[in-house]
C-alpha cells in the first residue's frame, strides 16, 4: 500500500535528462542529489578553464514542474506498482502509474593496481567536492593570476 502517489503518476528514479523530457506533465523525481552533472564539461572543470559549479544544473530549475524527493529507492515492487524510498527524515512508499529507472552511470576503472583506491573520479558528489578543494582548486589560483596581470600579458 502506497503512502502517497507520484506527481502526475510518473516516478523517476534518478534524474537528469529523463526528468527534463517530462515537461509540464510533472513527475516525482527520487535522487540522492538535487542536481544533474553535465559530464561533457568535466574536462574543462578539471583543467581549470571552467568553474566546477558550471557543470552542475539544479534539478529544481531544470524540472520546475516536478517534485524532487532527496533520497534513495530501496525496494521496487512492480506487481503492486510501489517503490520504497528512504530519505533523511523518513521511509515512505510511493505509488506510480509509470516508472522510469534512470540511475546514471558508474565510472569504469581501468585494471591498474591501486587505481580504484587512490584515484579521484568525477561521477560522485564527494569526489567532485574533494577535487574542487584539492587538485582542481588551482582554477582559483589561475583566476587570481589573470586578474593581476595587465592586458596583453599571459
Amino acid at each position: 500500500m502506497a503512502d502517497r502517489n507520484a506527481l502526475g503518476g510518473t516516478l523517476v528514479l534518478g534524474g537528469g535528462y529523463v526528468a527534463r523530457l517530462l515537461g509540464k506533465r510533472g513527475a516525482t523525481i527520487v535522487s540522492p542529489e538535487n542536481f544533474m552533472l553535465y559530464t561533457p564539461l568535466l574536462p574543462e572543470a578539471a583543467s581549470g578553464t571552467l568553474e566546477p559549479r558550471r557543470v552542475v544544473v539544479p534539478l529544481r530549475l531544470m524540472c520546475p514542474h516536478a517534485e524532487l524527493l532527496l533520497g534513495r529507492a530501496t525496494h521496487v515492487d512492480t506487481d503492486d506498482r510501489v517503490v520504497v524510498v528512504e530519505t533523511e527524515e523518513e521511509v515512505t512508499t510511493l505509488g506510480y502509474d509509470g516508472l522510469v529507472v534512470a540511475l546514471g552511470a558508474i565510472s569504469r576503472t581501468l585494471p591498474i593496481p591501486g587505481l580504484a583506491d587512490h584515484a579521484l573520479g568525477f561521477k560522485s558528489s564527494p569526489t567532485r567536492s574533494t577535487c574542487a578543494t584539492t587538485s582542481c582548486g588551482g582554477s582559483k589560483q589561475r583566476r587570481r593570476h589573470r586578474s593581476t596581470t595587465s592586458a596583453g600579458e599571459s
